[in-house]
This record gives C-alpha cells, structure tokens and sequence, in this order.
C-alpha cells in the first residue's frame, strides 16, 4: 500500500497531511518514525532535487528511535532562535539546525514542520516568557501603581533596546514573523495598552489615579509612548532614552494624579 501511494503521488505531502490522512481513515497504526521514512518515499517520487539534499537524513532516519521529548524540542528551539539571530532566518535552514541539536532533519521534523512553523514557536515562547515577568509584576502588591506602571514600561523597554541593538538579525526575524502571522503581532503589540489599561484601573479603584475612562486613558499613553516600542524592524526616526521614558511616564502619571483642569473623559 505504501509504495502505491509513493508512486501515485505527485504533489508534496506534508508529514500532519500523512499522519490525519492514516489516522482519519484507519488503514493502519504506525509510529511517527514511520510516517516520517513515507514522508521522505513520497518527496522522492515526487522531487528528485529533494532526494538528492534530503537521501542521507532519509536513510539514518530510518534508524533513529522518535524521542518526542520536551527537552529535544527546547534545544531545537534554542539552536534555531541563535541561528536565526546571527545569519538571519532567509540563511537558516532546517538542515542547520538539526546538525546544531545533533540530530538529522527527518527527526526534526517530528517536532516541526517546516523553518515557519519553528519561527511561530520561537516568537510564542518569547510571548510566553515576557507575559510571566509581567504577571509576576503585577502581583507584586508592595508597589503602588503609579510604581508598577513605570517598571513594566523599563522592562519592556529594555528588552526590546536590546532586541534591536544585540541582535545582529533581529529586525529580519519580527520582519518575518510580521509577513507571515500578522494577526498574531498585531494582538501581541496590543497586549502593551492592556497592561497600562490594568494598572489604570487599579489604580483608579484604589483612588491613586482620578479618571473616569481608564480604557481612553491607557489608549492615549500608549499612544505617546509608540516611539519607545517600536519592532526592530522600523527603524527608528529618533533614538530614545531610558531617561526620556521614565520623564514621559512620570508626567503623564502627574496628570492622571492630579488632574486638575484636565480630565481624561
């Protein structure tokens, strides 16, 4: 059955279209390792070009034992993110990164796709990473809002400086990311006005901040603070400071405490 499918098949098929082809249909019970030797018969019939880049992984795929682990997928992850950084994600290919974790491509694609699909990991583990440090921020009941505030916006800040100017690549890799997951950016970057929106109205509710629409309020700070969070890839008009931030937000803070004739309406 294998070998009709392999020479009746002439447009690729990916390894998720091979296992929900087998699965949905029942024709039979296989292990991923399996999936993955079919994977590369059908790209040989169907790409002689491929076979030639891809024989030698195909044929010590065949050997290796799938070892689906967290751990492996976290080195893939980490060997990727480096590579993408330094050479630039269009120079980054699979077979780069597999020979960095030590394992051959067919086992690497257990755990991904394609390099789009290892991009996308990459991003939401960053996203991941950057929600937790915010989170533990938040909780941290010890600081007053206008304090928690301040010290989400550094932080923030601060990593995406060093994104932007330690990261040879950076700029190609959310240039990437903003091409292929638009949707997902633009969500990621709103997450900025939410936090500003939950300190706002935590702070109102306490009484340390004197508004009455916290949603406008936080639109408009985030509003003024674009300039300090730009992606990598935009090159910025002007290059500000750590300084200017923490000026920018404390006056902004000055007027949200005390309003006087100003109100945020």
């Amino acid at each position: 059955m294998w070998i009709n499918i392999c020479q009746s098949t002439r447009a690729k098929w990916s390894i998720h279209e091979l296992l929900s082809c087998f699965a949905n249909k029942g024709v039979l019970k296989r292990t991923k390792e399996q999936i993955v030797i079919l994977f590369f018969s059908i790209n040989k019939f169907s790409s002689p070009h491929y076979v030639d880049s891809g024989a030698n992984d195909w044929a010590i795929g065949m050997t290796e034992s799938p070892d689906l682990s967290q751990d492996k997928k976290t080195k893939i992850l980490r060997a990727a993110k480096a590579r993408f950084l330094h050479y630039g994600v269009g120079k980054t290919t699979t077979r780069d990164i597999a020979e960095d974790v030590g394992i051959s491509v067919s086992n690497l694609y257990l755990y991904f796709e394609n390099k789009r699909e290892i991009v996308l990991a990459i991003a939401q583990s960053c996203r991941a990473e950057q929600d937790r440090m915010d989170q533990q921020i938040l909780a941290d009941d010890s600081l007053p809002p206008a304090e928690t505030l301040e010290r989400l916006l550094l932080e923030k800040f601060r990593q995406a400086r060093s994104f932007r100017t330690e990261s040879p690549k950076g700029a190609e890799l959310m240039a990437y990311l903003v091409q292929e997951y638009p949707e997902r950016v633009a969500a990621w970057q709103n997450n900025l006005e939410n936090l500003i929106l939950t300190v706002l109205e935590k702070g109102r509710q306490a009484g340390a901040f004197k508004i009455e629409d916290a949603g406008k309020a936080a639109y408009l700070f985030r509003l003024s603070l674009a300039q300090f969070f730009l992606p990598p890839h935009i090159q910025l008009p002007l290059d500000p400071t750590e300084e200017e931030l923490i000026a920018l937000i404390r006056w902004h803070l000055s007027l949200l405490s005390h309003p006087q004739e100003r109100e945020f309406a």
